[in-house]
């Protein structure tokens, strides 16, 4: 089963950065997930939450060893179909 998975970053009170991974069934990040993280790590009350980052939705396989070629060549296609509408506006730019 796919989850999303989010690297949540902390800032202890003596200057300590400690991070952790959450794999999460919904989108979002909510306070009870930040403190479900805060306590994982044992921080303290007075730890400051420096930044959320979204590392995307992937089964744990994908996450710990990373995506087949299959999953990469595709990734690769999907880009290049994002350019082809500017493509084709380019080339009837450049013909008329």
């Amino acid at each position: 089963m796919r989850k999303h998975y989010y690297n949540l970053s902390f800032v202890g009170e003596k200057g300590h950065f400690r991070s952790a991974v959450l794999a999460l069934d919904y989108d979002v990040v909510t306070i009870p997930d930040i403190s479900l993280a805060k306590q994982s790590l044992d921080m303290d009350e007075s730890t400051g939450l420096i930044s959320v980052s979204y590392l995307g939705l992937m089964t744990e396989n994908e996450y710990f060893h990373g995506l087949g070629k299959g999953r990469v060549w595709r990734r690769w296609l999907n880009v290049a179909a994002w350019f082809v509408p500017f493509l084709v506006l380019g080339l009837v730019l450049l013909l008329q």
